[in-house]
């Protein structure tokens, strides 16, 4: 194992824009580092870093979440990282 990953999230609002269903999400990821960097694994840090996103829900079984992500070092390595992310989910197909 090189990290774990712990993501507590929390949507404190939804509604309607248009035709598309959304849903507010607010929250924070912790990420711990296991210290294998003699193994070439594990990003050399430990990280908390908060985020927030809209979860858009454009048609049944479609979900696409554009999400604004800041990643802090506190362990005293020098890393501070904003990441802008687009995450699609489509449900397949329930053919039974």
């Amino acid at each position: 194992m090189e990290t774990i990953h712990l993501n507590p999230i929390y949507c404190p609002k939804q509604g309607m824009i248009g035709s598309w269903k959304y849903k507010l999400a607010v929250g924070a990821e912790l990420i711990m580092d296991f210290g294998h960097d003699d193994k070439g694994i594990g990003a050399g840090s430990d990280q908390i870093a908060p985020l927030v996103g809209l979860a858009l829900v454009p048609r049944e079984g479609t979900v696409l979440i554009p999400l604004l992500q800041h990643f802090q070092d506190f362990n005293g390595e020098d890393l501070s990282t904003t990441a802008l992310r687009l995450i699609g989910i489509e449900a397949l197909p329930n053919n039974h």
